[in-house]
């Protein structure tokens, strides 16, 4: 069923990101830009489902799309940086 709703099937939660950092999952950030089973490679444009909105959440981040590209990725680099927490 074909609807008009935009879809934004992500939260920003940058903790999440660093995980798949963390557990070697992906080896850095360049390769999690390209990494396809979460919606960070959507976000920087390496791959295109064409079913999220990605523009209306990197606006949040800038009206000019490489500045919201670059912001969003240095928010969720900033994720990496806060450490591990105790549970």
């Amino acid at each position: 069923m074909e609807t008009s709703t935009t879809c934004f099937a992500w939260v920003l939660i940058p903790n999440h990101f660093h995980l798949l950092v963390r557990a070697k999952t992906v080896s850095d950030f360049n390769e999690l830009d390209h990494f396809p089973y979460c919606g960070h490679s959507r976000l920087m444009g390496r791959i295109d489902d064409g079913w999220r909105d990605s523009e209306a959440l990197l606006v949040l981040f800038a009206e000019n799309k490489s500045s919201a590209k670059t912001r969003y990725r240095d928010f969720v680099r900033s994720g990496l940086s806060m450490g591990k927490r105790p549970e």
